[in-house]
């Protein structure tokens, strides 16, 4: 079992890893969590986000891409962070919205390839090949609980 496992709460405030469930393929890392005000409204402005990392936005059913300078890919999320809908290459300067989410993950355009409705993102600590917690659900991903 993986230390912490069954001591969920909230996401911590850290760097983490976004993780296809089914394919066991990183789609972002790092994957910054945006949970203030000023975070969450400012996103990527201003700034180009670093080859595969994305933004992870809680409690979150509404974007906007004003003041980039790239499109994303928005991939939504609804209960027990079940992919509902996917956005690809939305453009600067636009609104994107899904009625239902709970979440959303913002990617550089063209990561969420390979990704489809139905599907799950898990929000996981540690490097790739390390052992994976999940901290949206009380189970470490790699011994099945």
């Amino acid at each position: 079992m993986t230390p912490g496992a069954g001591t969920v709460g909230t996401v911590p405030d850290t760097v983490l890893r976004a993780v296809h469930r089914e394919s066991g393929r990183t789609i972002a890392a790092p994957l910054i969590v945006a949970r203030t005000f000023t975070s969450r409204a400012r996103g990527w402005i201003g700034r180009r986000p670093t080859p595969g990392e994305g933004l992870w936005l809680p409690r979150c059913a509404c974007i906007h891409t004003c003041g980039l300078h790239i499109a994303i890919d928005a991939i939504w999320c609804g209960p027990g962070d079940v992919i509902i809908r996917i956005n690809r290459s939305v453009r600067p300067w636009r609104i994107a919205a899904a009625k239902g989410a709970e979440n959303v993950c913002e990617i550089a355009a063209g990561g969420a390839i390979g990704l489809a409705p139905g599907d799950h993102v898990d929000l996981v600590a540690g490097r790739a090949g390390e052992p994976r917690f999940c901290y949206h659900e009380s189970r470490s991903i790699d011994d099945g609980r």
